[in-house]
């Protein structure tokens, strides 16, 4: 048995025509022009962009919505918000509704937080008894809240929070981001 192997070439190298094109690889490469680009395809990409926008208002929309939904918030009595008070790091996450005197309200809170002396129920204003700290979780509610005033508060306990005091102490108090806060009166 006889096995052959042969080779094909295109010739000696004698004999290649030098205008033959040898195989290569091409890139093609498409660089739109925004001015001449297919206004189909702009319309289109155009169209996705508003509907991804849409979307993301829509959805931050049904977000506001349940945070501000009263009967996502549970009432308690003052006995379970003093539970809370005692442990506020093993009710992170938990909806509540407290009623308060706002004690402090200034420059040295900042705009967006307050602190609040607290419970689970409503109160005679000088009896409210936790210290709080109440940060806004919707830009601008606590706009029209002032020092002394009574508020009911709906907010998510997100734990505990140490400060120092302006008299050089250190304290620790339950912290809460509140969603809607109505000012039912003033101490004032």
């Amino acid at each position: 048995m006889i096995i052959a192997i042969a080779a094909v070439s295109g010739g000696s190298s004698g004999d290649r025509d030098s205008t033959k094109a040898s195989p290569s690889t091409v890139t093609n490469t498409t660089t739109i022009d925004p001015t001449t680009e297919d206004p189909a395809a702009a319309a289109a990409a155009s169209s996705s962009r508003a509907a991804e926008a849409s979307a993301i208002a829509a959805a931050a929309a049904a977000e506001r919505a349940r945070q501000t939904d009263k009967s996502q918030y549970k009432e308690l009595t003052d006995r379970e918000w003093q539970l809370i008070a005692k442990n506020p790091d093993a009710h992170i996450g938990e909806k509540v509704v407290v009623y308060g005197k706002v004690t402090q309200f200034d420059a040295a809170t900042g705009k967006d937080q307050l602190r609040a002396s607290v419970d689970g129920q409503p109160q005679d204003y000088n009896i409210f008894t936790t210290n709080t700290v109440v940060k806004e979780g919707i830009s601008g509610i606590l706009d029209n809240v002032v020092q002394d005033d009574l508020v009911t508060l709906y907010a998510r306990v997100d734990g505990s929070l140490s400060y120092d005091t302006s008299i050089g102490g250190n304290t620790t108090a339950p912290k809460l981001t509140a969603y809607v806060v109505d000012v039912t009166g003033s101490d004032n």
